[in-house]
């Protein structure tokens, strides 16, 4: 599935942008006809980017050292 971020204002309401998700997504759908779903995650402008997703390498449980 795709998947986009938007950034916006670090003061926007969680309400406000998940509103702007919403329209987002559905600007897509209606102009990207083949898909039947789409994933639109909203980014504050202080935590933008790929970077700001990223699990550093850790350890837990029994498991290896890894990331996400």
């Amino acid at each position: 599935m795709p998947r986009w971020n938007i950034t916006v204002d670090s003061d926007l309401s969680i309400e406000r942008g998940h509103a702007l998700a919403n329209e987002a997504r559905h600007e897509v759908l209606h102009r990207l006809s083949y898909l039947s779903d789409a994933t639109i995650h909203i980014d504050p402008l202080n935590a933008s980017g790929e970077e700001h997703h990223r699990i550093a390498n850790h350890v837990h449980g029994d498991l290896p050292a890894h990331s996400h």
